[in-house]
């Protein structure tokens, strides 16, 4: 579709939109530059979103995951 409306061939609509992700989506996510449009903003919130909710299973999982301290705490099953 896109090669149709751009008159582009394959491998030049490819490079066109590689180029365009390395200088311009690149230095958005390192920080390097500060998003000009609301698209780039929004996906830089989206990927920040990934990132702590990631963090934050990462560390419930190593938190509980054989701390001695945590296994004192949790309460204990009813054994009939």
């Amino acid at each position: 579709m896109l090669m149709q409306q751009s008159g582009l061939s394959a491998e030049q609509l490819r490079n066109w939109l590689n180029n365009m992700r390395k200088r311009h989506w690149f230095p958005i996510k390192k920080g390097l530059r500060a998003p000009r449009t609301h698209e780039e903003f929004v996906l830089l919130q989206a990927q920040k979103r990934s990132r702590a909710a990631s963090a934050a299973a990462a560390v419930q999982v190593d938190d509980y995951n054989g701390d001695a301290e945590f296994e004192a705490k949790r309460p204990r099953r009813f054994e009939r």
